[in-house]
């Protein structure tokens, strides 16, 4: 491949992949106090090991029947089980959401002068 004019070794050397992240690049700089962090790494704890404890009680439940043991569950309630951890970690993810939007809005230059109606 023949380069033009307007590619620079630079642009070769680029790498094409982009590591990915939820986040704008500017929350990375924001200045957020620890307690905020704190509270949403909290709910992540507690949502997290409690969807860890229900899928382990799903799984062990599932595998009784191999061991010619019965179940512990009925599949109703192994329904409501998922469905609880399903919508924990909805809410998780939109607490999440919620929080860099907030950082971004309250904590970043950008996202101050947005707020505020100034364009770039």
């Amino acid at each position: 491949m023949a380069m033009n004019d307007s590619t620079s070794n630079d642009d070769l050397k680029a790498p094409i992949f982009k590591e990915f992240k939820w986040h704008r690049k500017d929350i990375e700089e924001a200045a957020i106090k620890g307690n905020t962090y704190a509270q949403l790494a909290g709910m992540v704890k507690d949502i997290s090991s409690g969807c860890h404890t229900i899928l382990e009680i799903i799984e062990y439940d599932s595998m009784q029947p191999a061991f010619g043991e019965k179940t512990l569950l009925h599949p109703y309630q192994i329904s409501n089980l998922a469905r609880l951890a399903i919508q924990s970690l909805v809410l998780l993810e939109k607490e999440a959401d919620d929080g860099l939007d907030w950082i971004y809005h309250y904590k970043t230059k950008a996202g101050i002068a947005s707020r505020n109606g100034e364009v770039d």
